[in-house]
């Protein structure tokens, strides 16, 4: 009987990993308002998505990191937007990035340079923030793959912060240096983090320089759910409704043995 218990577990949990079932969710407003200030990018504006999270914590903030790639991608190919995706904290969110790019987006018939750039990890972190949001043009010299930014055709004219529409970034460490840096221009900037430093975002949310926030596998899910490109958000809260659901009802059902035996025990 111990042995039934933990197969069908782990049936249920293999389930959504295979394909997520698009389970009923409830999807928080601040995901909803990450994904209307995207959604609202119009034809020719530039996004800008710096990320920065660490390998590893993909768990927490790489499905949100996923489905925000792939909501940028789209609109490139609804809208006509143009995307810069570049890291500055450490190699660890190039790798990342470069991992979202080849396994996660579906960059065909996109033209690299026009469509979009990676321009890959530019050390200095807050130093480079800065320096993005002042003068793009002396710090930003090259793509990742080592090709002179006067040769990308949408960057030529990128001076300033003032030349981009959004900007959003990931972190698994300190918030503050990108509100620092890039608040206070007017634009939207985006965070997705860890759900135990969303609290550590709300202060800059509540001011507005940080205009919006995700944090952790159920906004990821939501944001899955909102742009209808399920993912691992999805299949990691599927798993978790199913084994929470498969919990109860073992308690339910064990119940139901006890009080059976007990008052069959009585009558005997």
């Amino acid at each position: 009987m111990d042995r039934a218990v933990f197969i069908i577990f782990i049936i249920l949990i293999a389930i959504p990993a295979i394909s997520p079932l698009g389970l009923p969710i409830s999807i928080s407003s601040n995901t909803v308002e990450v994904y209307r200030q995207i959604e609202d990018l119009k034809s020719g504006d530039i996004a800008m998505w710096i990320t920065d999270f660490s390998v590893g914590t993909w768990g927490q903030v790489g499905p949100a990191e996923v489905a925000v790639y792939r909501h940028l991608f789209d609109l490139i190919r609804r809208k006509g937007i143009k995307v810069i995706i570049v890291t500055t904290y450490s190699v660890d969110g190039s790798l990342n990035a470069e991992r979202i790019l080849r396994e996660y987006v579906d960059t065909k018939g996109l033209k690299y340079g026009e469509d979009y750039v990676n321009l890959g990890w530019i050390p200095g972190y807050e130093t480079t923030l800065m320096g993005i949001a002042k003068d793009f043009q002396s710090i930003v010299k090259t793509d990742a793959y080592g090709t002179p930014i006067d040769k990308l055709p949408m960057l030529r004219n990128v001076r300033s912060i003032s030349d981009i529409a959004l900007i959003g970034f990931s972190t698994s460490t300190s918030p503050d240096p990108y509100p620092r840096q890039l608040g206070g221009y007017g634009k939207p900037l985006i965070i997705n983090t860890l759900i135990a430093t969303v609290p550590w975002t709300l202060p800059y949310y509540e001011k507005r320089l940080i205009t919006g926030y995700i944090g952790a596998e159920s906004d990821a899910a939501g944001y899955e759910k909102l742009t209808g490109m399920p993912g691992e958000g999805l299949r990691t809260l599927d798993a978790q409704t199913l084994s929470h659901i498969y919990g109860v009802g073992l308690i339910i059902i064990g119940n139901i043995w006890y009080f059976t035996r007990r008052r069959g025990g009585g009558k005997g």
